[in-house]
């Protein structure tokens, strides 16, 4: 208020007024005036002056001045005091109201406002609270005073950027084909996004492989898009998009699972009947184009025209030798002369198939017996002689062989060709003709039924088609024919048995020579089919098969009593199995489906089978694998009724007994379901299934027929299981393992058996685990004394010894490719050793971007007890590395570092936090917020905040330090050290478990690899103790070196880890009994 004292009248001229009262209206508001009245008599006598001092009345104050946000993105606003006084404002009200949500939707309560009142009049600032992240906000001020409110001033205003607080909404595969998907998704929901969506980044996994794609792609105006190509077909992936608003990173969304879809397949080309005579032909077509999808085989039917009933036939070929440029062959005897034939080529791929047109060609009468036919019929009548005297001798090593129990591993095959029988008869002068009368129609549906002509008979061969005049290449073919039998033979000797001792030194050889090394033996094991299948592949039994491609051989398939009549209820997709010198010891089968759950239980009692192995579960991966045949109490399955008398389950296997009842006979039956074995792979632990093996080797009371093992095809999980089963046999009797030859034995009775390399290398990992180190999880109230005789010597060697020489010899070395981007000229310098680097399929790719950077650093995400990617070990860094340590910390969202080593004046081994205060690492400010040493362990608490945002948001980092161990050290030097370690980490994480989605934890030691992969180990093995009770440091170790094979790398890291898990019971045990009596 201001002091302005005015004299009364006219600003000190006196006015004369005959009333008791003056009004004034030229008064100035908030000013204070000085008033003097004097009295005149009539006779003009004056009195002396009377003052007083009063205030003109109070008005609202004026507008505020200079109303500004106090910087871009800023919350706070500032303003001057009004200039048109003299009243000023007591107090300030700031009003402000939503505008512009996210700067993409006009709320519905845009008119409401909210009214911050009694701001000091002498702050002119007031930040406000509660405010949408880039949002437009109308924001007022205005004075007050006694009168009440001025005039507000207002202005407009943005709000700053945030991370997004959702992530993407409808994300979804759009698109599926062959090799490829494409994602889509919109922005995050308006209100969650807290910013201008710059770009989205990415992740891809595949259910069959570790390896991520990473990426980023920048936002369009409604979301984003991105095609993934060259992916493998046919196969689950799962795909995660977050949303980024410039360098903040919102929450990557759920996975979005895609399969990648099967191609648009193509039929045979240019199929042609190039010649025939009256009981023979020969077709020839072009394979589809390699470039859509490659063939597994064709299937041929052939049949006389007019009826609807065919023979058809699968042939397999070598995709890796016949191309698209391959012109494949097929001749078919057993055709009826003078008849009008028709042909139908199909194309068989691995989930689908594809035919040709229908080709119609006429055989001609037979010819009666003339001189000139007398005259080739000698050299026809010696082949014949030849096939009968052969046949012969082949039925008469079969008998000897049962004779005297023989074992068949490496067996002397007969290789014989129809082509080859038309080869003769060619020679020999039979006519074939050359021109081909035919027709092609469109395809018909027809059964698969023998024709009554007599048995048809098919092979197939290939040779690259330089001409097109289609001209039969009678010494090529024969060529072909003797080549792939010498292969074939050649393959059986060319491995040999392995004697019990050297297979460790075996595997550390193969495993030196890289992951190829096995999977070559696998590629060399005989995949194409080996013999007919027409029973399998008749109409009538096509619902009994779960699989197209998955069939018995004719020869060695289960065949059933015929009932009801019915001729074709022989038949159930099982195969007999040879064991180790026991013909016929097992079934394999597929998993029953609805069709063949009746035929299963036939099969059962007609052969007297007592044992039945299932290693495969109803569903898995939301896709039926089996049929559940057997009852939880009692049914009737084909006259056969089936009782389940008890069930017995523990952790990775169920078993069930069971009564069969036919006829007034009962008979008992065992069935073990092995339930933790993933389709097309290998179960986590082998030591599990051995055990599992173990169990279903135990005799029986009455043990009669053959062993019973299905799977879901019958063939992977199932082959697996039959040559572990079979090498353990063979081990007892020999000292040695044959696998190999035992499973080229048994892919000549069921085809695919062992399905997949991971299946092949298991096999030998198995038993060398089994025979070298036995199971080495550990219950936890037997591992102080498992552990102390483990440390003990046996012939010079402890248990804990040979666990890590079986470590080494199964650790299989990256091969230069993979380690090619650690080794390049760019990322040289940045390996503290250079034969220590990461694969690139396990290296965390960096991402945030820095000059003169790329994504490489050397560490590895390492797998724990709970989830794939739970720890990050990497080296402690490099002078030229620190920036891209940070860059690891903040890409991944670490949030705790554990490191293995106290600090040194090395100057190899950089310090990359502060000593006190603030400092700058490239785009990254680190500040040490709190430093305290409690014996032996360093805690800090350390902010991280990235400079080149334009809203940063510091990130808290927790960061444990074993001061007491010295860089060089391969092991912390007391084991209690350790133990105080792992406590403070557990108080640090603020709890026991870790769960999926939880941030990696970070470790380094100086390489990365050997402390590193120590204390991992320690960690998982102490997850898995929480949850399961047992210890198994060997697994821990073996999962390590899967994606750092350097891990844990020598004999004391490896033995610390089981004293260190030894101290930690005991300090437990000690605690917990301390507890108790207090």
């Amino acid at each position: 208020m201001r002091d302005n004292t005015e004299e009364i009248v006219n600003h000190g001229e006196c006015t004369a007024v005959m009333q008791k009262t003056y009004m004034m209206d030229t008064l100035q508001a908030c000013t204070m005036y000085r008033f003097q009245v004097q009295v005149v008599t009539r006779d003009y006598l004056q009195r002396g002056w009377d003052t007083v001092n009063a205030q003109a009345p109070t008005r609202a104050p004026g507008m505020p001045r200079n109303v500004r946000i106090l910087s871009q993105g800023s919350d706070t606003v500032t303003w001057e005091a009004p200039t048109d006084l003299p009243c000023e404002p007591e107090g300030y009200d700031v009003t402000h109201k939503l505008l512009y949500k996210d700067m993409c939707e006009i709320p519905s309560d845009a008119t409401k406002e909210n009214r911050i009142v009694d701001v000091d009049s002498h702050l002119m600032r007031k930040t406000i609270q509660g405010l949408i992240s880039y949002s437009q906000y109308q924001v007022c001020v205005l004075g007050t005073n006694a009168a009440g409110d001025g005039e507000p001033t207002c202005v407009n205003f943005t709000t700053g950027h945030e991370a997004p607080s959702k992530p993407p909404k409808k994300v979804k595969c759009s698109d599926q084909s062959y090799g490829s998907l494409t994602f889509t998704w919109n922005k995050p929901r308006c209100g969650d996004r807290n910013g201008p969506i710059s770009h989205y980044e990415y992740i891809l996994n595949a259910s069959v492989s570790n390896v991520s794609i990473l990426g980023s792609v920048n936002a369009s105006e409604n979301g984003g898009d991105i095609t993934f190509t060259n992916l493998i077909p046919v196969t689950m992936y799962y795909f995660r998009v977050r949303a980024n608003n410039d360098n903040l990173s919102g929450n990557y969304g759920p996975a979005v699972e895609a399969h990648t879809s099967l191609p648009i397949y193509r039929p045979p080309k240019k199929v042609v009947v190039t010649s025939w005579n009256e009981t023979a032909a020969v077709i020839e077509w072009l394979a589809p184009d390699s470039s859509v999808f490659n063939t597994i085989g064709y299937t041929i039917a052939c049949w006389q025209s007019g009826l609807q009933e065919n023979t058809s036939i699968f042939v397999s070929y070598d995709e890796e030798v016949c191309a698209s440029t391959c012109l494949m062959e097929a001749a078919i005897t057993g055709l009826k002369p003078a008849t009008n034939h028709s042909i139908q080529v199909t194309a068989v791929y691995k989930y689908g198939e594809e035919k040709s047109h229908v080709l119609q060609f006429q055989t001609p009468e037979e010819v009666r017996e003339s001189s000139s036919r007398k005259a080739v019929m000698l050299p026809v009548l010696v082949c014949m002689f030849l096939l009968i005297f052969v046949l012969l001798l082949v039925i008469a090593s079969l008998l000897y062989s049962r004779k005297t129990n023989r074992p068949l591993f490496n067996p002397e095959r007969l290789s014989f060709s129809v082509q080859g029988i038309l080869n003769a008869l060619r020679r020999t002068g039979t006519a074939l003709n050359k021109s081909v009368p035919m027709s092609s129609s469109r395809n018909r549906d027809h059964t698969e039924q023998e024709l009554n002509g007599g048995g048809l008979e098919m092979e197939i061969t290939c040779r690259v088609s330089e001409t097109n005049n289609h001209e039969y290449n009678h010494e090529m073919e024969s060529n072909m024919s003797s080549e792939i039998y010498e292969n074939m033979t050649a393959q059986d000797t060319k491995h040999g048995a392995i004697p019990v001792g050297q297979l460790l030194g075996y595997m550390a050889r193969r495993n030196a020579e890289g992951s190829n090394s096995l999977d070559d033996d696998f590629k060399s094991l005989p995949s194409q089919k080996l013999h007919p299948q027409y029973i399998a592949l008749k109409a009538e039994n096509k619902e009994k098969n779960r699989f197209i491609n998955i069939l018995p051989y004719d020869n060695s398939r289960v065949n059933l009593t015929v009932v009801h009549g019915d001729p074709h209820s022989d038949y159930i997709n099982a195969s007999f199995i040879d064991g180790y010198r026991t013909p016929k010891k097992y079934i394999a089968a597929q998993g029953p489906n609805k069709a063949s759950v009746d035929d299963f239980w036939r099969m059962m009692w007609q052969y007297d089978c007592r044992k039945i192995v299932m290693l495969t579960n109803l569903r898995e991966s939301n896709k039926k694998k089996c049929e559940q045949y057997w009852p939880t109490e009692s049914v009737a399955y084909g006259g056969i009724w089936v009782s389940m008398t008890n069930e017995k389950k523990s952790d990775h296997y169920t078993v069930r007994y069971l009564n069969l009842v036919c006829n007034n006979t009962g008979r008992d039956v065992v069935q073990y379901h092995y339930t933790t074995w993933p389709d097309m792979g290998v179960p986590e632990y082998p030591s599990h299934l051995m055990n599992f093996i173990k169990i279903t080797r135990e005799p029986l009371k009455s043990p009669k027929g053959p062993t019973v093992v299905h799977c879901s095809a019958g063939v992977g999980r199932t082959g697996t299981f039959l040559t572990l089963d079979a090498m353990l046999d063979q081990i007892e009797t020999e000292q040695a393992v044959h696998i190999h030859a035992f499973i080229v034995q048994m892919r000549q009775k069921r085809p695919n058996m062992v399905q997949t390399k991971k299946q092949y290398r298991f096999i030998y990992e198995a038993l060398l685990q089994e025979l070298t180190c036995g199971d080495t999880s550990i219950p936890r109230n037997a591992f102080g004394e498992t552990c102390q005789s483990l440390l003990s010597k046996s012939n010079g060697v402890t248990g804990i010894q040979r666990q890590f020489e079986l470590l080494e010899a199964l650790t299989i070395l990256p091969q230069d490719e993979e380690t090619a981007a650690a080794r390049s000229e760019d990322n040289a310098s940045k390996n503290r050793f250079p034969d220590k680097a990461p694969v690139s399929r396990t290296r965390p790719f960096l991402m945030t971007e820095v000059e003169g950077g790329n994504d490489y650093i050397n560490a590895s995400f390492l797998p724990g007890y709970v989830t794939r990617n739970q720890f990050v070990g990497t080296q402690t860094p490099l002078p030229n590395t620190v920036v891209d340590f940070w860059r690891l910390v903040v890409d991944y969202k670490v949030e705790t570092i554990v490191m293995l080593h106290g600090n040194t004046k090395d100057k190899k081994y950089s310090q990359y936090w502060p000593t006190e205060g603030s400092q700058r690492y490239g785009p990254f400010k680190i500040d040490v917020k709190k430093e305290e040493y409690k014996r032996p362990i360093m805690h800090r608490t350390l902010e991280v905040t990235k400079t080149d945002s334009k809203k940063a948001f510091p990130k808290t980092v927790k960061h444990l330090q074993l001061a007491s161990c010295p860089p060089p050290l391969d092991v912390p030097p007391t084991l209690t050290d350790v133990i105080d370690l792992y406590r403070a980490l557990l108080t640090a994480l603020g709890s026991t478990e870790w769960k999926e989605g939880d941030s990696p934890l970070l470790v380094h030691c100086r390489d990365g690899e050997g402390m590193t992969g120590a204390f991992c180990a320690f960690l998982a093995v102490m997850d898995q103790l929480n949850a399961k009770q047992t210890i198994d440091v060997f697994h821990a170790c073996k999962k390590l070196r899967t994606t750092r094979p350097g891990a844990v790398a020598s004999l004391a890291q490896y033995q610390f880890i089981y004293e260190a898990v030894k101290s930690h019971l005991i300090s437990s045990t000690i605690y917990e009994n301390v507890t108790k009596k207090i």
